[in-house]
């Protein structure tokens, strides 16, 4: 199993998500945004994947995404979102996969199992 990295500003859903990923076997942090989730990384919370929502306040998951990759480039990511098109059009940014909100615990179960 991998150690995920949940962040989103939306407490609810963050704890939905890490309960979904923890069920599946995985070790779960959570941040509720995208300076925390640097943060963590920075303070060498080793983590296998970071799953994170697009639309946050402050740092967006977009610019979240561009300072992994600079910063840890082996730290593979994932985002969520409820907006597919733009999601779509962002794969560029080097994401492993996309998930669209509503999403359960199969979806979680399928994509990771891709990726893993």
């Amino acid at each position: 199993m991998i150690r995920i990295l949940v962040v989103d500003d939306d407490g609810k859903v963050r704890e939905v998500v890490a309960a979904m990923l923890a069920a599946l076997g995985h070790t779960v942090l959570e941040a509720p945004d995208g300076l925390a989730a640097i943060t963590m990384l920075e303070a060498k919370s080793a983590v296998d994947l970071v799953l994170t929502d697009l639309v946050m306040p402050g740092l967006s998951g977009w610019d979240l995404v561009k300072t992994i990759r600079r910063r840890w480039p082996l730290v593979r990511v994932a985002v969520v979102t409820g907006n597919h098109d733009i999601a779509t059009a962002q794969t560029g940014q080097a994401v492993e996969f996309v998930i669209k909100k509503p999403f359960g615990l199969d979806t979680l179960q399928r994509v990771l199992g891709k990726g893993a």
